[in-house]
């Protein structure tokens, strides 16, 4: 049960902007519109 835990965190940390540097890359990829979700 630790391990599934840990493994899905880790997997949340890597698969969401969570930092800062995330942020900005998130912010980067919305102005060139290379998202999969579109702002309204």
């Amino acid at each position: 049960m630790v391990f599934t835990t840990v493994a899905a965190l880790v997997a949340w940390y890597k698969n969401n902007y969570v930092t800062k540097k995330g942020h900005s890359q998130k912010q980067l990829l919305e102005e060139k519109n290379l998202t999969k979700v579109k702002k309204k």
